[in-house]
This record gives C-alpha cells, structure tokens and sequence, in this order.
C-alpha cells in the first residue's frame, strides 16, 4: 500500500514536469 502511495506520487510529478515543459516549450515557440 505504501509503494502504492509512493508510485502514485511519483507519477504525479511526472505529469507536473511535462506540464512545466510544456510552458518553457509554449513560451520560446
């Protein structure tokens, strides 16, 4: 359950670095 957690927590700051990405990728096009 705990991994679960961690796992889970992980991903989201996959997707919050994509996001950011994609804000640098939107500012310099």
């Amino acid at each position: 359950k705990l991994a679960n957690g961690v796992q889970q927590y992980d991903w989201g700051n996959q997707i919050r670095r994509y996001d950011e990405a994609l804000a640098v990728a939107a500012r310099l096009a």
